[in-house]
């Protein structure tokens, strides 16, 4: 979810699924007490098409994939753990886009709780960060992108906590 027009379709992907967890008797700390930096959420699923809108039409008749726009859908959810509402963006992108590696058919957004202590995690751990591309902003919070250890690209996202009150009323 980005700002308006393309950018939005790359924004925070594919169905809606949150990562919670569950608290079992030998779990040592609360279920949501999560470290700055964790991941709570897939916020994007964006793959390779050769028909985008053919694609998502396809979806959307036979999976009842809910219309986000043209080249993306989006899924509102709320995290069990937090009560915070977020989204994830579904998004078919063109077999030449540059978005994510030419050798990638698909790239996955995650949402973070702090972009600045998730880059620094990944840094300690010696992953490679977009620093060509930083960070960037938009109304619906930052971004960042980083490769895992088998060469795929991965987007970040800090989402903007007062964006999606202003916008969405949550």
């Amino acid at each position: 979810m980005r700002h308006a027009g393309p950018a939005l379709a790359l924004a925070a992907a594919v169905l809606g699924a949150c990562a919670s967890t569950q608290q079992t008797a030998s779990d040592p700390a609360p279920a949501d007490a999560r470290e700055p930096g964790d991941m709570v959420g897939i916020g994007g699923v964006f793959f390779r098409s050769s028909d985008t809108a053919a694609t998502q039409r396809w979806y959307t008749e036979h999976l009842g994939m809910p219309p986000g726009g043209p080249g993306f859908a989006l899924i509102f959810w709320t995290d069990p753990e937090t009560d915070e509402y977020y989204s994830t963006t579904w998004s078919p992108f063109p077999r030449d886009s540059d978005y994510f590696g030419l050798d990638q058919q698909y790239m996955l957004n995650y949402i973070v709780n702090d972009l600045d202590a998730a880059l620094a995690r990944l840094r300690a751990a010696g992953a490679r960060i977009d620093d060509d591309k930083g960070i960037e902003t938009y109304p619906n919070g930052r971004f960042a992108w980083f490769w895992d250890p088998e060469g795929n690209k991965a987007e970040l996202w800090e989402p903007d906590r007062a964006f999606f009150r202003e916008n969405l009323g949550r």
